[in-house]
């Protein structure tokens, strides 16, 4: 998405997704793929669980049953 593009507006790296994906594999590895998969994961992780718990108390709370 940030890439340099030509006068036609074509990327000058990638061709396309595949591309892209190919390229990225065949320089830096595939775990390549999972640059910052740690980090979103730190940050997701307690708002996920915050929010399930609150989720299930407020549905227990108005007697709401399963689903």
């Amino acid at each position: 998405m940030n890439q340099p593009t030509d006068e036609n507006g074509r990327g000058l790296l990638y061709r396309g997704s595949v591309d892209c994906l190919r390229q990225t594999v065949a320089k830096e590895g595939f775990v390549a793929l999972y640059k910052g998969f740690l980090p979103c994961w730190i940050r997701m992780a307690p708002w996920s669980l915050t929010f399930w718990l609150s989720f299930e108390q407020i549905r227990k709370m108005i007697g709401a049953s399963g689903y």
